[in-house]
């Protein structure tokens, strides 16, 4: 039973720079109601199974709103030895946002597969499920993960409306948006989008399928999800178990007369071949990966077996991007940049050039005293032309690769990140905690 006198102590929510103030009382007035119903199923009084449905209800539609009023992306439910750990992923950054009594979890859980239709019996493998909010026109996928003192639960949120952007809104520099313009109107090829997970590649891939959709154009998506449903465009949802994958259902689109395919994603060999059989058989093949910046592409496809004249051939340009947050407008300020001088990074961030203003955000109500609001992306463009196909078709391209990145003037997303911290639209820390690993920033 939950020890109601001890409720408050055991419910601990964070600071309020953190939390709404109404959340809270709300929180304990369900968890003590949810109290009094097992204390009545323990007496008799109330029949086991017809109880604390609605409470535990209530108690996990709570914590999903306040997670949408603080524009959260994911909700981790996590499974402690003497309590339940409650998270929300806010512009990438995990926040503590509640702990719950230990005796709640068995509860929540049970709830969450219900609401999934997962099996509420099975407490020993992972199980996915989605449950849809038509009224809020919400998507919320579900991931049940096995661990030492329980189930976790990640809640990752969806929304439907709004989530769709224009290709011009979202945040290439101009003369970046002119070389993506070139690469996705070309009638054929292959155009790869890469980046780790959250880091705005479906948000660029739907933005360009928004772009290309047009009446003469027959598009067809094969996704995993399908995470926005775009009218006039035939999207294609893999179901692994009953026998559509990404294999298969390629195969299949290539009879169905397509002037545009876009593959969720490509995931092994398999995939990649029949991706680059497309693109080279009259179709613009649009698809991403999972490589630390563009020119990381050209190798993992032929790791992954694919012929580089093939690739030479096919290949039309590659994209890299990652998220950074964005500073927060309420409590913008310029911060000289002598107190930043003490960061050992920051002359690798900004480099010896660097002339513009930096800007941080010192913390508020409307940030929650983080100093950031929102996130945006920083973008790398590989655009290949002939001389970059015959260092690819040579073998020569990671030789040559710098100096076409200088001759063709074409940025890096450090460049394209300096440039942001000079707009004042984010900061060095946030550059470095982002790109700190990958090859620019190794040395």
């Amino acid at each position: 039973m939950i020890n109601t006198t001890n409720l408050e102590k055991t419910t601990q929510i964070t600071p309020n720079k953190l939390a709404q103030q109404e959340f809270q009382p709300r929180i304990i007035a369900l968890l003590a109601k949810f109290s009094k119903e097992l204390t009545m199923v323990a007496s008799h009084r109330l029949v086991q199974g017809n109880y604390s449905k609605s409470t535990i209800g209530e108690i996990v539609e709570l914590i999903i709103q306040e997670a949408l009023q603080r524009r959260a992306s994911d909700i981790h439910i996590e499974p402690q030895e003497q309590q339940v750990s409650i998270r929300l992923r806010v512009d990438g950054m995990l926040q503590q946002l509640i702990t719950l009594p230990k005796e709640v979890h068995s509860y929540i859980i049970s709830y969450v597969k219900i609401q999934a239709h997962l099996d509420i019996s099975e407490k020993r493998v992972p199980q996915d499920g989605s449950i849809l909010l038509p009224e809020q026109e919400l998507d919320l996928r579900i991931s049940l993960l096995p661990v030492l003192d329980g189930e976790k639960v990640v809640i990752r949120i969806l929304g439907k409306a709004g989530r769709l952007r224009k290709l011009a809104e979202v945040g290439f520099r101009p003369e970046d948006y002119e070389l993506y313009e070139g690469m996705i109107n070309s009638t054929s090829g292959l155009v790869i989008i890469t980046g780790p997970v959250n880091s705005g590649k479906s948000t660029l891939l739907y933005a360009t399928l928004d772009y290309l959709n047009t009446e003469t154009r027959n598009i067809i998506t094969i996704e995993d999800p399908v995470e926005i449903k775009l009218p006039g465009i035939n999207q294609i949802q893999v179901n692994e178990k009953a026998g559509m994958t990404y294999e298969l259902g390629l195969k299949a689109v290539l009879r169905q007369d397509p002037n545009i395919v876009m593959i969720g994603e490509i995931r092994d060999e398999v995939v990649a071949k029949e991706a680059l059989r497309a693109a080279l058989t009259g179709h613009l093949v649009l698809t991403t990966m999972h490589t630390n910046d563009a020119k990381g592409v050209i190798g993992r496809l032929q790791n992954m077996g694919i012929n580089s004249g093939l690739l030479a051939l096919a290949l039309r340009g590659c994209t890299a991007q990652r998220l950074v947050r964005r500073i927060c407008p309420y409590c913008k300020e310029k911060t000289p940049v002598d107190k930043l001088k003490s960061l050992p990074y920051l002359s690798k961030i900004i480099g010896d050039k660097f002339k513009g203003e930096i800007y941080c955000g010192k913390g508020c109500g409307k940030c929650h005293n983080s100093g950031y609001l929102g996130r945006l992306p920083i973008y790398e463009i590989l655009s290949v032309d002939e001389m970059m196909r015959l260092w690819i078709n040579d073998n020569k391209w990671q030789e040559e690769i710098c100096e076409y990145y200088q001759q063709k003037r074409l940025s890096t997303m450090l460049e394209d990140g300096r440039a942001k911290i000079a707009q004042g639209l984010t900061t060095p820390q946030e550059i470095w905690r982002v790109l700190n690993g990958i090859s620019e920033l190794e040395n």
